[in-house]
């Protein structure tokens, strides 16, 4: 779209040009790093999780249940919520640091062996 804007409204300022150049990258980028669908499916995941949970300890127990019976039911909801949220950590928890590190370039052999290689 820039080249466009620039090839056919050659007054156009070269900030504008750059500003709508910068913006398909941008919006690529953001996309990547927040990762929206994977948060959404995260959520619905847990969602169906915990109505499950629910589902048991409303509809699938006797009138009066045990106290083991609702005891098991709050186990398997923390371990949802240990599981659920040991995955929003490991793959889901915004990463600058590729953001902000850049990569350092390797060194050579040349300048690794030191001056007094000779």
């Amino acid at each position: 779209m820039a080249g466009a804007l620039g090839f056919f409204y050659q007054k156009a300022d070269p900030k504008v040009i750059a500003g709508f150049a910068v913006l398909p990258p941008l919006i690529a980028f953001v996309a990547k790093n927040l990762k929206f669908e994977a948060k959404n499916s995260w959520h619905a995941r847990l969602h169906d999780g915990l109505d499950s949970l629910r589902s048991r300890l409303v509809y699938q127990q006797p009138e009066v249940p045990a106290l083991e019976q609702v005891a098991r039911i709050a186990s398997d909801r923390d371990a949802l919520e240990i599981r659920m949220q040991a995955e929003w950590d490991r793959e889901l928890l915004l990463n600058w640091t590729g953001v902000l590190n850049h990569p350092t370039r390797p060194q050579s052999s040349e300048s690794s062996a030191g001056p007094d290689a000779d």
